[in-house]
C-alpha cells in the first residue's frame, strides 16, 4: 500500500471531491451528470468510506475501477480490512468484546457474505488505497484525508508520519472527530485547503482551512426518500465539490429537502456559486445561485 498519493495539477480539466459514500454509487452517478463530469479530462477523490451501510456496497471493485477515481482509506475500509484478515489495521478496539461487536454488526454482513475469491479481491483493492492524497492545483496544494488532521501537526509532518506508518497518527487520521465538532480551528500549516469527511453534518463545516464534506449520503435512499431518526433528523444528502474555489462557495447555505445530492461547482465566475441538486417533486434539476460574501 502507498500511504500518500499525490496527483499531479490536472491540466485538462477539473477536480471533484466527494463525501462519505458508503455504498450509495447511484448518487454519485447523478452528482457527476449535474456537474457535467467529463471523465476523459476530471477526476474525481473520495474522502473514505466507501463501503457500508448503503445498498450498493458490493459495487465498490467496479467503482475503484474507474480511472478518474481517487479515493483514499476510511474507518470503514480498515474495519473491512480487519475482518478480511489484513495483517496491519489501524481501527483500534477499547477491548477483544467491543471489537467482536463492531466487526460482527449488521452492515458488515455484505462481506461474510461473499466467496473467498471476492473477499481476497477486495482485501487487495481496499489495502491499495492511501490514507491521504495530496493535489496539486492552481490555487495550490489540497489535501484529503478521511477524518483528521492531528492537532499541532502541519501537513508535511503529517505525511512524513504517515509514510513511516506511525500508527497513533493513521489512527487519528481515519477516526477523530475533534475538529469537526470544533475543538479544533487552527489552520493545518503546508497545505491550503483540506477535504475530510467522517463526521456528518447537515451543510459543509469548515474549520480553519479544513472542510468537511460528509452529509450523510447513506440516509438518503436511491429513490430520494430520507429517513429522519433522533440522532439524524435533517435532511441528508451526498455532496460533491470541486476543489480549489473560495471558501464561500463550499459554505453557501444548501436549501432543505431538495434532494439526495448536493454540487458545488464554479460556473466560470469567482463571484458565483452553482449548487444543482434533484427536485423530488418534478424529478429535474434544481439550479440555486448565491452571491457569497465578499471578504
Amino acid at each position: 500500500m502507498s500511504r500518500v498519493l499525490r496527483l499531479k495539477r490536472n491540466e485538462k480539466g477539473r477536480d471533484y471531491v466527494v463525501g462519505d459514500i458508503h455504498g450509495m454509487f447511484s448518487h454519485v452517478d447523478q452528482a457527476l451528470e449535474y456537474a457535467n463530469f467529463d471523465p476523459e479530462k476530471d477526476r474525481l477523490i473520495v474522502v473514505g468510506d466507501l463501503i457500508n451501510r448503503g445498498s450498493e456496497t458490493g459495487q465498490v471493485l467496479d467503482f475503484l475501477d474507474r480511472p478518474y477515481v481517487y479515493s483514499v482509506q476510511g474507518n470503514n475500509e480498515d474495519m473491512a480490512r480487519d475482518i478480511l484478515g489484513a495483517k496491519n489495521v489501524y481501527t483500534s478496539y477499547e477491548s477483544d468484546e467491543q471489537r467482536a461487536e463492531i466487526l460482527g454488526a449488521k452492515d458488515k454482513h455484505w462481506l461474510r457474505a461473499l466467496s473467498p475469491e471476492k473477499k481476497q479481491k477486495i482485501l487487495e483493492r481496499l489495502d491499495e488505497l492511501p490514507i491521504a492524497i495530496e493535489v496539486e492545483t492552481e490555487q495550490g496544494l489540497a489535501g484529503i484525508v478521511h477524518a483528521n488532521v492531528p492537532h499541532g501537526l502541519s501537513w508535511p509532518e503529517m505525511i512524513e508520519k504517515i509514510n513511516a506508518d506511525d500508527k497513533k497518527t493513521i489512527g487519528t487520521v481515519l477516526w477523530d472527530r475533534s475538529r469537526a465538532k470544533g475543538d479544533d480551528n487552527s489552520i493545518v500549516e503546508g497545505v491550503d485547503q483540506v477535504f475530510l469527511g467522517h463526521t456528518i453534518a447537515d451543510n459543509v463545516r469548515q474549520a480553519g482551512n479544513c472542510f468537511f464534506i460528509d452529509t450523510g449520503a447513506f440516509y438518503n435512499d436511491e429513490q430520494g426518500a430520507v429517513y429522519y431518526s433522533e440522532k439524524y433528523p435533517k435532511d441528508w444528502h451526498l455532496t460533491l465539490a470541486e476543489i480549489g474555489l473560495k471558501k464561500e462557495f463550499y459554505l453557501a447555505a444548501r436549501p432543505q429537502n431538495t434532494g439526495p445530492v448536493h454540487v458545488i461547482t464554479n460556473i466560470g465566475s469567482l463571484d458565483m456559486v452553482k449548487i444543482l441538486q434533484n427536485d423530488r417533486a418534478a424529478t429535474t434539476c434544481h439550479i440555486h445561485q448565491h452571491t457569497p460574501i465578499q471578504n
